[in-house]
């Protein structure tokens, strides 16, 4: 298999477990917002994205992005995002084709 194959899939019934096991969060809604290359997005509880990894590489890649994104917005007078929640890969879930 290839490092950048898809091996993550996850639903929606499984995005609610790993938010309430992570965050202890009580969902209220969960909507399904997009897929892109690295990541699919979810909008939660009308007020949260939480990204999720579509590939195991992927994992490593948003932590270094949670480690960098406060060094950089010392040093630009750009907007960025600003993380509240950085889970940790607990819970692979196989795509199975």
């Amino acid at each position: 298999m290839n490092t950048w194959d898809e091996n993550v899939g996850l639903k929606a019934e499984d995005v609610i477990k790993l938010l309430e096991e992570q965050f202890k969060m009580r969902i209220g809604n969960i909507y399904f917002i997009a897929s892109g290359w690295d990541n699919d997005v979810y909008r939660i509880n009308n007020k949260y994205l939480f990204r999720f990894p579509r590939r195991d590489i992927t994992n490593e890649l948003i932590e270094k992005e949670g480690n960098a994104l406060p060094i950089i917005k010392q040093y630009v007078n750009t907007p960025l995002p600003n993380p509240v929640f950085l889970a940790t890969p607990q819970m692979i879930i196989p795509i199975i084709f």
